[in-house]
Formats: structure tokens, C-alpha cells, sequence
């Protein structure tokens, strides 16, 4: 599974996470979703549109409480070697984990990591 290593601004605290961001003007959450794999991973992606799951849930940053509504889905890279990633400090870049893994490794939300879970049981 994709995934990026972020780092809390103000705790500092380091930890795994989905590539995922906000919906600009005129984007489907699909749209959307792909933009956010580029410009956080450098991987192009291709979804399963018919994966999506919606996702409501507070999600805690930079001391901060956020409520989130997250479109995710289930998507494949495509061939070619990833793209240079330019984005916030705060991203600290991709890595790969085994489908495995992801129990332990997504620690930060326990609603998505048991929403990611569900998914990879359903489409793996």
C-alpha cells in the first residue's frame, strides 16, 4: 500500500499516512483524489471509481481538531517512475507497506485504518 510519512508541525510526532487533501473548484472527489496521490507521492494513479467509500471523522492536527468528510478509493500506479514530490515540509515523502502491515503501520486514525482494512478485504 502507498502511503506518506507526515510530521505534526507543532508535536513534531512522525507517523504513516493515506495520500488525501482537500477538493478544489470544479473536482469530483475522484479527480481530486488522483491530484492529491501526484502531488504527495509522485505517483500517477488510476482508481476504482467503484471503490469509494465515504468517510466522516475528527481528525487532530498542528493541535488543531478538523472534521473530515474523505473520499478514498482503491487505485493502481501506472508504469512509469514517480514524479519529483514538491510538497509541504510536514510531508516527509511515500514509502510502500505490505496490505500485511497496514494494521500496524496506520496508526494515526483508528476509523481509517479499520475503513482501509475493510477496503483491502473487499477489493483484494
Amino acid at each position: 500500500m502507498l502511503v506518506i510519512e507526515l510530521e505534526d508541525p507543532v508535536t513534531k510526532a512522525r507517523y504513516l499516512s493515506l495520500p488525501g487533501g482537500g477538493i478544489e473548484d470544479g473536482e469530483t472527489p475522484a479527480i481530486a483524489a488522483a491530484r492529491e496521490a501526484l502531488e504527495e507521492t509522485g505517483y500517477s494513479v488510476t482508481l476504482n471509481e467503484a471503490s469509494q467509500r465515504i468517510h466522516e471523522y475528527v481528525f487532530v492536527w498542528a493541535g488543531e481538531s478538523y472534521a473530515c468528510t474523505t473520499h478514498w478509493f482503491m487505485a493502481t500506479t501506472g508504469p512509469d517512475e514517480p514524479a519529483q514530490v514538491d510538497d509541504a515540509p510536514f510531508n516527509l515523502g511515500p514509502s510502500w507497506i505490505p496490505v500485511q502491515e497496514v494494521a500496524g503501520a496506520l496508526t494515526y486514525h483508528e476509523g481509517t485504518r479499520d475503513l482501509a482494512l475493510d477496503m483491502i478485504r473487499q477489493h483484494v
